[in-house]
């Protein structure tokens, strides 16, 4: 494939962190693998994250194992050119995004997503960031990526986009406050963990009102786009 990936120079180095440990209960179906716009959830994801994230992690939980085929599958063959535009990376080194995924299982999954937060920050090394994604959240354009890491600064630990004064998803997350969240009981929650003064929170009002939806039921993206 032609083309090479690259991380913006001279940028602090970053980790894409994806949940994908739930049950999809509300949507009926698998939501890490379900098609919008003939593009896997969590492969659309992958990509995007590829073109500012020097690695990416995904965390895994319920039916693993299909998760790890699918991946396998994917990156095992050339890629098909409509992912590639509908993700915004049309020239792309296949080779290199596979060697940044790394997948984690959470074995405590089943008490809730704070748990496979804190199962990726244990996993993180060597960055000064994460971004911590949802995979419900496959529907984020992906200009929005290069300009939401455009603006980390020194002043915040948590930076989170905001649209028409609602905050959003995901959330750039700086190390210093990992070993809070690790430490933290697994039966907390990540907004309330996020009131400790600790957190030192930076808003960017983005035009983005992507960033206020999750896909949990069909009803979800019925005008947004197509599953399959």
């Amino acid at each position: 494939m032609a083309g090479t990936l690259r991380v913006r120079k001279n940028m602090p180095c970053i980790e894409g962190l994806i949940i994908s440990a739930g049950f999809s209960g509300r949507m009926k179906q698998f939501k890490p693998l379900l098609n919008i716009d003939g593009v896997p959830f969590l492969l659309g994801i992958i990509l995007k994250l590829s073109r500012v994230c020097r690695k990416i992690r995904v965390i895994t939980g319920y039916r693993v194992d299909e998760i790890e085929r699918a991946v396998e599958q994917w990156f095992s063959q050339p890629p098909d050119k409509s992912w590639l535009e509908t993700a915004g990376v049309p020239e792309i080194s296949w080779a290199d995004i596979s060697q940044k995924i790394s997948l984690t299982l959470n074995p405590d999954y089943p008490k809730g997503m704070f748990t496979s937060l804190q199962t990726g920050l244990r996993q993180v090394r060597h960055c000064d960031w994460t971004l911590y994604h949802f995979v419900d959240q496959p529907q984020i354009p992906p200009e929005f990526y290069l300009s939401f890491t455009g603006r980390l600064n020194s002043n915040a630990n948590w930076i989170q986009p905001r649209y028409r004064g609602r905050g959003g998803h995901p959330l750039l997350l700086h190390r210093s406050v990992f070993g809070e969240i690790i430490r933290a009981d697994a039966g907390s929650s990540l907004h309330t963990l996020s009131r400790s003064p600790v957190f030192r929170k930076a808003f960017w009002d983005c035009p983005f009102a992507e960033v206020l939806q999750n896909f949990n039921t069909p009803a979800d993206v019925v005008n947004t786009g197509e599953i399959e």
